[in-house]
């Protein structure tokens, strides 16, 4: 491939990626998720046309270009490094992808490239979405819908992969009519069978039903300040535990009688394991509801002289402050909560030591992850509590549906985005969890966009980011199971199997290539 080409295929790598980030939550403009299509057959076209080295750096490119774009406000856990790691993955993906499409194209026949083509990229963004340990669902290409709840409707019968498929077949689509020769009819197939999909299957009625009386939470947004440029900085930074606490009471003393409180990820001190009920009834106190609450802090178990391992929970107390259960963080967040893959690799002692060197070091404690607890209740009604991370995955929403969730509380603290996209993109992948599994979704965020999410996927009650109030929201517990429960979780899979069919071909059929 000559320079004109290279020069050619990277432009269209960044076209592609620059059009997918514009769509990318919260949008550009009004209605920007109409260009995803057109950006995924820029991509793909370049995927297909890579030669070499100079070829896979432009899709490299592409994809670190994405993924900046949502993650360069990204700040404060180990400095620059995130910021750096996150597009540097980021880019690797595409290349994934377009290896991937390169060995599929050169053993099918064209009428087949762009079916393979469809399920490779759908392959690819999930195992970005879902990697173990590092999994990272923001920019995925679908969340751009979020606020478009009359397009989510397949989301409850094939998840939000699903919904990824379909998308990729309108790209695949359009790049097939942009890029190839051949009947007009054939190469419009996959975007048309993407597009009667899509209609059919909001076409379906969701077996989701109303259980029992509505539940009215105040969601309290503190907007504690984090940064020195902050107001109030230094007077909050000179506080004892005690005195933060009081400090933001006055946010609920004004509140008429409501079913629960709820506060933010790690708003509360630490609880030792050791003293759980007492420490509970005193953070209790000192906020002064006098109603039943759910708040997030840092559980704390001590091991030896000076060690300490501490889990992301959130714990629930009744009026009095008695303790009524917990739920402890399993998904924790790749360098800014834990190392990847540390905690099961490294023996105890090590582990230990190397969370006491960084804490003295850089005076950010690491987490470990958290045990199984069962679901909390509230008069009657079982509902699960996403903590930061998790509300990103799908599988989390889905295992918490399975095991009888009416609803989802999700804490989280959000200070580390303070501009960009990212906020953005927290809600949208509520929106998805909600639509996957049709639960109402309640947003408690510390200064991120606190909200009201109802089953169906629609935002019924937003927040000011940066703003200190109380909310209140009113939450009606569900029940009943959409087919994605099932089909969510193994879609994917059948789509990689089916994205490896090719490299077996020489076995199934002769090359037409």
């Amino acid at each position: 491939m000559g320079p004109a080409s290279v020069k050619n295929q990277l432009g269209m790598a960044l076209a592609g990626a620059l059009l997918l980030a514009m769509a990318s939550p919260p949008g550009v403009f009004a209605g920007s998720w109409i260009l995803m299509p057109l950006g995924l057959a820029l991509l793909f076209e370049a995927a297909r046309e890579h030669r070499g080295p100079r070829g896979l750096l432009s899709l490299y490119l592409a994809g670190a270009l994405i993924l900046f774009w949502v993650s360069w406000s990204l700040r404060y856990l180990f400095y620059w490094l995130p910021l750096v790691l996150a597009p540097g993955i980021g880019g690797l993906y595409w290349v994934l992808m377009a290896w991937t499409w390169r060995r599929s194209a050169a053993r099918l026949s064209s009428r087949w490239q762009p079916w393979i083509l469809a399920s490779s990229w759908t392959t690819v963004e999930w195992i970005r979405a879902e990697m173990p340990q590092v999994g990272y669902p923001q920019s995925l290409a679908v969340l751009g819908f979020y606020e478009q709840p009359w397009l989510l409707g397949p989301v409850a019968v094939v998840g939000t992969v699903g919904l990824s498929l379909l998308l990729g077949l309108l790209g695949a689509g359009l790049w097939a009519l942009l890029f190839t020769r051949g009947r007009v009819v054939v190469r419009a197939l996959p975007a048309l069978v993407g597009l009667g999909l899509w209609l059919g299957l909001s076409l379906w009625s969701s077996p989701i039903r109303p259980v029992g009386e509505p539940l009215t939470m105040a969601l309290v947004q503190p907007d504690r300040p984090a940064y020195p440029d902050q107001p109030q900085y230094e007077e909050f930074s000179l506080m004892r535990p005690e005195e933060r606490l009081r400090f933001f009471r006055p946010l609920v003393q004004s509140l008429p009688k409501v079913d629960l409180v709820v506060w933010p990820e790690s708003f509360a001190p630490s609880v030792p394991e050791a003293d759980l009920d007492r420490t509970c009834e005193a953070i209790a106190s000192y906020l002064g509801a006098g109603q039943p609450t759910l708040f997030g802090a840092s559980l704390f178990e001590q091991v030896g002289e000076n060690s300490l391992l501490r889990r992301n929970a959130a714990f629930l107390v009744d009026a009095h402050g008695r303790y009524l259960g917990r739920h402890e963080k399993t998904r924790l967040v790749p360098l800014g909560e834990a190392l990847p893959l540390v905690e099961q690799v490294l023996p105890r002692s090590a582990l230990l030591g190397l969370h006491d060197w960084i804490r003295t070091t850089s005076g950010w404690p690491m987490l470990v992850g958290g045990r199984p607890q069962e679901l909390l209740s509230l008069d009657g009604h079982r509902f699960a509590t996403p903590i930061c991370y998790e509300n990103a995955f799908p599988s989390f929403f889905r295992s918490q549906t399975r095991r009888g969730a009416e609803f989802f509380v999700v804490l989280s603290f959000e200070n580390w985005y303070r501009q960009g996209s990212e906020l953005d993109q927290l809600l949208a992948l509520s929106v998805f969890g909600a639509r996957e599994v049709g639960r109402p979704i309640l947003r408690c965020t510390d200064d991120g966009i606190t909200a009201h999410v109802g089953p169906g996927g629609r935002i019924r009650r937003l927040g000011r980011p940066g703003s200190r109030e109380a909310m209140l929201a009113e939450i009606q517990p569900v029940t009943g199971d959409n087919p994605a429960l099932v089909l969510g979780a193994w879609l994917p899979w059948l789509l990689a199997i089916l994205s490896l069919v090719p490299f077996f071909s020489r076995f199934l059929w002769k090359s037409e290539a």
